[in-house]
C-alpha cells in the first residue's frame, strides 16, 4: 500500500502536470488506502504525507515565484533618483542641498511631493474583491 500511494504522490513531480486532475482522479480515488495507512501504520502515513506536502509546496512555490516575477514586470516606479530628498543638486556640500529642499520655486520639492501623495492609491482600497491581475492579461 506504501509503494502504490507514494507511486500516485510522485506523478505529480512530473513537469507541466495539471495538478488539481491528478488529485482528483487519483489521490481522491483512492483515499481509502490513505486511511487505511493512518490506522494501522501511523510512521508509514507520516511519510507519505511529508512527501505529499513537500512536493506540493514546491509547486505552488514555483507557481507563485512565476506569478510574482510577471508582477513585478509590470510594476511602475514609484520614485526615481530625481525624487530622493536631499539629492545634490549640483554639489555645495549637505548645507546647500538642505537649503535647496526649502526653496519656495517648486523645483525639486514639487516632484519630490509628489511621491508622497496619496494620489488614486486609496481607490485600491474599494476594489479589494476584484478579480485577481492576471499577468497576460494585463500586458495586454
Amino acid at each position: 500500500v506504501r509503494e502504490f500511494v507514494l507511486q500516485k504522490v510522485y506523478l505529480l513531480r512530473r513537469p507541466k502536470t495539471n495538478v488539481q486532475i491528478l488529485q482528483q482522479s487519483s489521490l481522491l480515488k483512492n483515499k481509502y488506502f490513505v486511511r487505511f495507512l493512518r490506522q494501522h501504520g501511523q510512521d508509514v502515513y507520516q511519510e507519505v504525507r511529508s512527501e505529499y506536502v513537500t512536493i506540493v509546496s514546491r509547486i505552488y512555490t514555483s507557481h507563485f515565484r512565476t506569478y510574482l516575477s510577471a508582477m513585478e514586470k509590470l510594476l511602475l516606479p514609484a520614485a526615481s533618483q530625481a525624487d530622493t530628498l536631499g539629492a545634490q543638486e549640483g554639489g555645495g556640500g549637505p548645507a546647500v542641498n538642505m537649503l535647496n529642499l526649502f526653496k519656495k520655486d517648486g523645483g525639486a520639492r514639487s516632484s519630490t511631493e509628489q511621491v508622497f501623495q496619496l494620489g488614486e492609491r486609496g481607490a485600491l482600497l474599494l476594489d479589494l474583491d476584484k478579480a485577481p491581475v492576471v499577468p497576460h492579461m494585463a500586458e495586454a
